[in-house]
C-alpha cells in the first residue's frame, strides 16, 4: 500500500481526536449506500418488468402472425407451406387459429370473450401452450375433439373449452361446470363444458381469452373450412420485422411481429426508465456533495498535518492523491454496500412478493431482475461521482502552505 493510501485509510479511521469527523464519513458512506442501493433497485424493477412483459407476450402470442381480415384464410396447409417456402425456412412452424368475439352467460352473468381456437397439437409446436393450462388433460380434451372431427367430420354435442383464470374468477366457474356462449349469427345460446383454466400471469389476457378447438370454432362461427390466419414461430425471432415486411410486399395478407405487439408500452417504459434514472442519479449526486462536504471538514482538521507532510517533501500531487483517496475509498465502500442491499431488498421483494400490481400493470407481482452488468455499472458511477467530489477538496488541500497551516491550525484548535 503507498504512503497516499496508507495516510487516507488512516484519516477515515475513528479516534478520539476526529472522531467527529468519522462520523461525518461514516454519515457519507450511509448516503452513497442509500442512493446506490435505491438506483440499482429501481433499474432493477423497471428491466425485470420491461423483461417479463415481453416474455409473456411472445408466450402468448407467436413470433409472427399472418392472418386475412374479414374473410379469412382459406386451406391453411397450402398457405403454410407457401409461407415456409417463401421465407427460406425462417418459419419453422405454424398452427392455424380462429379468433372471434362473443359473450358468455354462467348464472345471469356476462362476461365478453375472445375466444381462440387452436390444434393444441399444432400450436405447441409455436409454443409451450400446455404449460399454461390446467389440468393437463384439458390440452388433451380439445385435441380429442380435433382428433374426432378429422375421423367422422362432425362436432361433439357438448364441447369443451378452456377459460381464463381471471373469466373463471369473474363468473365463479368451476372445473367441469357449463357455461353458455352466444352464437354471433342466430344469437342463439350454445352449451359448452368448462374443462380448464388458462393463465398466462398477464392480467389483460386470463380475464378475457378462452380456447376451444379449432374445428369447433369454425362450426360455432359458421366460418366453414376458413381460419382467420397462420400463427409462426421463427427461426430468428429478431428478424420479425424485416421478415413481416416481406411477406406484407409478397402476399396480400396482413401480418403482426411480436415485436409491434405493445410497441407503444415498450417505448413507454423506456422513458419512464431514462426519467426515474435521471432522478435516482439526482440522488447519487446529492450523497456526493456529502462526499465533498466530508472531504471539506477533512481538509481543515488536517491542515498541520499537511504543512508537516509538505515540509517532509511531500509533493502536492501526494497531497492531492491523499484526499482523492478518501473520496475512492467513501465511494467504495458505500458502493458495495449499497449493490449489497440492493440485492437482499430484490431478494425479499422476489421471494415475498409484498407489493402487489394493479391491473393495468398485466401482471400480479413486481418481477425484478438480477443483472450484474447493472451493479457494477452503477457502482462504479457512484465510485466516480465519490472521486469527483474530492477534486476540489484535493486542489484546496494541495495549496496549503506549511508554515501558514500550522499557525492556521494553532488559531481554530487544531491537532
Amino acid at each position: 500500500m503507498s504512503v497516499s493510501r496508507f495516510i487516507s485509510f488512516r484519516y477515515l479511521l475513528s479516534n478520539k481526536k476526529n472522531i467527529a469527523f468519522s462520523w461525518v464519513a461514516i454519515l457519507s458512506i450511509l448516503g452513497t449506500t442509500i442512493g446506490i442501493a435505491t438506483m440499482i433497485l429501481v433499474l432493477s424493477v423497471i428491466d425485470g418488468y420491461q423483461t417479463e412483459l415481453r416474455e409473456r407476450f411472445t408466450a402468448v402470442s407467436s413470433h409472427l402472425v399472418v392472418y386475412s381480415y374479414p374473410h379469412g384464410m382459406d386451406n391453411g396447409e397450402r398457405w403454410s407451406k407457401k409461407l415456409i417456402d417463401f421465407t427460406n425456412g425462417e418459419i419453422t412452424a405454424t398452427s392455424p387459429f380462429i379468433h372471434y368475439e362473443t359473450m358468455a352467460i354462467k348464472d345471469g352473468m356476462m362476461q365478453a370473450l375472445l375466444i381462440k381456437g387452436i390444434s393444441p397439437r399444432e400450436r405447441n409446436k409455436i409454443q409451450n401452450f400446455s404449460s399454461m393450462v390446467t389440468p393437463a388433460s384439458a390440452i388433451e380434451e380439445l385435441q380429442k375433439e380435433v382428433d374426432s372431427f378429422s375421423t367422422t367430420q362432425s362436432s361433439t354435442t357438448t364441447p369443451s373449452i378452456i377459460l381464463g383464470r381471471g373469466v373463471i374468477s369473474i363468473l365463479n366457474i368451476k372445473i367441469g361446470d357449463l357455461i353458455q356462449l352466444v352464437r354471433p349469427s342466430d344469437s342463439k345460446l350454445i352449451k359448452f363444458k368448462v374443462v380448464g383454466s388458462y393463465s398466462s400471469g398477464l392480467q389483460n389476457f386470463d380475464n378475457r381469452y378462452a380456447f376451444m378447438s379449432i374445428h369447433q370454432a369454425q362450426s360455432f362461427f359458421g366460418m366453414g373450412s376458413t381460419i382467420t390466419g397462420l400463427e409462426c414461430s421463427l427461426a430468428h425471432p429478431m428478424d420479425s420485422i424485416s421478415l413481416a415486411d416481406k411477406i406484407e410486399a409478397k402476399f396480400s395478407l396482413s401480418v403482426k411481429d411480436w415485436q409491434s405487439y405493445n410497441s407503444s408500452l415498450f417505448e413507454a417504459i423506456q422513458s419512464e426508465r431514462a426519467v426515474i434514472a435521471l432522478i435516482v442519479l439526482i440522488v447519487a449526486i446529492v450523497a456526493g456533495f456529502n462526499i465533498l462536504t466530508t472531504l471539506f471538514v477533512s481538509v481543515t482538521q488536517k491542515q498541520k498535518d499537511i504543512s508537516i507532510l509538505k515540509a517532509l517533501g511531500a509533493r502536492n500531487s501526494q497531497i492531492i492523491k491523499i484526499f482523492l483517496n478518501q473520496g475512492f475509498y467513501i465511494g467504495a465502500i458505500g458502493s458495495i454496500l449499497g449493490m449489497a442491499l440492493s440485492f437482499v431488498a430484490a431478494k425479499l421483494l422476489q421471494t415475498y412478493k409484498f407489493i402487489e400490481l394493479p391491473e393495468p400493470y398485466f401482471m400480479e407481482y413486481l418481477p425484478i431482475s438480477f443483472d450484474l452488468s447493472l451493479y457494477l455499472t452503477i457502482a462504479g458511477i457512484g465510485i466516480l461521482i465519490s472521486i469527483l467530489a474530492g477534486i476540489y477538496p484535493s486542489f484546496v488541500a494541495s495549496r496549503v502552505v506549511p508554515i501558514e497551516g500550522i499557525k492556521g491550525s494553532r488559531m481554530t484548535g487544531g491537532e
